[in-house]
């Protein structure tokens, strides 16, 4: 079965600044859960990776952040879908191995799952998220309605949602399981 691996802020869920520091501050993007549940229902296993800084600028703790995962998890049950893992660096330092655009923390679920990253989609919100996944050796694509897609990106994939990306992921693989 297909690995996906998923950015959280503006690929799942709305940008808010300084962060998302609540659960009801968690806000889904149209389609994104049922997008998540289109996918498992067709096999894949998704994981999010997750950079949030706003643990170590002491915005919001550790167990708040757990309490946003807690509150994801459950609407994309309620969706229909399901996570395998969710991977989170609370982390500020640029050093820092797991700390985007460093391929840490995708080496980390590379070891984690048992399961070399060639061919596996990480879908991000941000160019360091895509360039992390890249260093890691993982296929990135970019969601550009947060981050708009420039000339840097053009050996990037880029879709205007995950829910846009699925639907041609979706509709791809069902052609050729015709054909």
């Amino acid at each position: 079965m297909p690995l996906l691996i998923l950015d959280r802020d503006g690929v799942l869920n709305e940008r808010v600044d300084p962060c998302v520091a609540t659960p009801a501050a968690w806000r889904a993007l149209p389609g994104a859960l049922d997008a998540v549940a289109r996918l498992c229902h067709a096999g894949w296993h998704l994981v999010i990776a997750v950079n949030e800084p706003a643990v170590d600028r002491g915005l919001m703790t550790l167990e708040a952040l757990h309490a946003i995962h807690n509150a994801m998890i459950a609407q994309i049950q309620e969706a229909g879908g399901s996570l395998d893992a969710v991977f989170e660096h609370p982390g500020l330092d640029p050093r820092h191995p797991w700390r985007w655009p460093n391929p840490g923390l995708f080496d980390c679920i590379s070891a984690r799952l048992r399961q070399p990253l060639t061919g596996v989609v990480a879908v991000g919100g941000s160019r360091a998220f895509v360039r992390a996944a890249a260093a890691a050796g993982a296929t990135p694509v970019l969601i550009s309605a947060t981050e708009p897609a420039s000339d840097e990106d053009s050996e990037v994939a880029h879709y205007p949602s995950l829910a846009a990306a699925v639907e041609v992921w979706l509709d791809t693989a069902g052609r050729e399981a015709h054909a």
